[in-house]
């Protein structure tokens, strides 16, 4: 008996230190946005929808943090670094046969390099639907923009 109390303690100290150091913030949404958002969690590949939303959170919040893309946003970020692969390629095996390179294909192939980053950062950074979601709510809650513009207000003043 005296085993099975210390592993019972030892699982409630456990959990004490656990909600000591972490915070759970409960949201509601209707069955249809509810639906929509175990669709795109199980779609992406994520265990459930808190998973799901805090990536996406995480996403918006800092640039580092990516979610996965949507598949049209994936297959244009593919055809887009493939275009510009081929370019970069066709640059340097010019520059290799004539041993120069005029400043206009320089800057040409900068532009590509820049719109291609641009690219990358928009479909990556982006998380799928979340902001359609949070608009969809908005219009549909409008009393809610006040909650959310103060706390967007009150978290931006804690991180400047």
């Amino acid at each position: 008996m005296k085993d099975n109390e210390k592993k019972r303690e030892q699982r409630r100290e456990a959990k004490r230190r656990y909600r000591a150091r972490t915070r759970t913030f409960g949201l509601i949404y209707s069955i249809e946005e509810a639906t929509q958002l175990e669709a795109e969690a199980n779609r992406y590949g994520f265990k459930g929808v808190p998973q799901y939303l805090k990536a996406s959170i995480s996403s918006l919040r800092n640039s580092t943090s990516y979610v996965v893309p949507k598949d049209t946003s994936l297959r244009n970020l593919i055809l887009s670094l493939r275009k510009a692969g081929g370019n970069i390629n066709q640059v340097v095996r010019y520059a290799h046969e004539r041993h120069d390179i005029s400043p206009n294909d320089i800057a040409k192939l900068i532009g590509q390099l820049s719109e291609m980053e641009a690219s990358i950062k928009e479909a990556l950074t982006l998380p799928p639907n979340i902001i359609d979601v949070l608009n969809e709510h908005l219009n549909r809650y409008p009393e809610d923009r006040d909650k959310l513009m103060t706390w967007l207000n009150d978290y931006q003043n804690t991180t400047d």
